[in-house]
């Protein structure tokens, strides 16, 4: 993974961010949190992140298929689906709760890697 990749968490609980931030924060990756109480701090084009991990369950649908993140890799955590933004099976992943946290590091560690540039 390069240095300077970016990893947006949008999910209402902070754990999931907490688990990646000590997981890829020290190997050069940034890991921000999104939750839908708070304005989304990503507007301009460089602070577009690499991957986002989005809790479908605790989403609407709606905003979790937001504009803003379509064409960007995406892991999606729970039961909820995500249809306005149909996606290859190389930029998506999905993971059916409970999930433990090595498939999710897993999964955000392929799509990071696929997006890397050359």
């Amino acid at each position: 993974m390069n240095d300077g990749q970016h990893v947006l968490v949008v999910d209402e609980l902070t754990e999931t961010q907490e688990v990646l931030q000590a997981i890829l924060s020290p190997r050069g990756l940034t890991v921000d949190h999104f939750q839908r109480t708070a304005p989304v701090p990503f507007n301009r084009i460089e602070e577009t992140p690499d991957v986002v991990v989005i809790d479908a369950d605790s989403l609407p649908s709606q905003q979790a298929a937001s504009v803003r993140w379509q064409g960007i890799p995406q892991v999606i955590i729970g039961s909820a689906t995500i249809s306005a933004d149909p996606r290859p099976a190389a930029t998506q992943r999905h993971l059916s709760k409970p999930f433990q946290f090595p498939e999710l590091i897993q999964a955000v560690e392929q799509l990071l890697s696929a997006t890397r540039p050359d």
